[in-house]
């Protein structure tokens, strides 16, 4: 079994962010085993809800 690695991001699913991250991350280690905890928290700005 892979190593762990849990994602849980304010990127939501309507770009190639989360694709992008996988991806990087199987560069590193193709042993590692992804959970998508969720990617539709919301965002924020330096540690604030974004606005608008």
């Amino acid at each position: 079994m892979g190593h762990p690695l849990v994602f849980q991001t304010d990127f939501g699913l309507s770009d190639g962010a989360v694709c992008a991250m996988y991806g990087v991350a199987y560069s590193v280690s193709d042993s590692l085993r992804i959970y998508d905890l969720t990617h539709d928290i919301t965002p924020m700005i330096s540690g604030r809800p974004a606005t608008g």
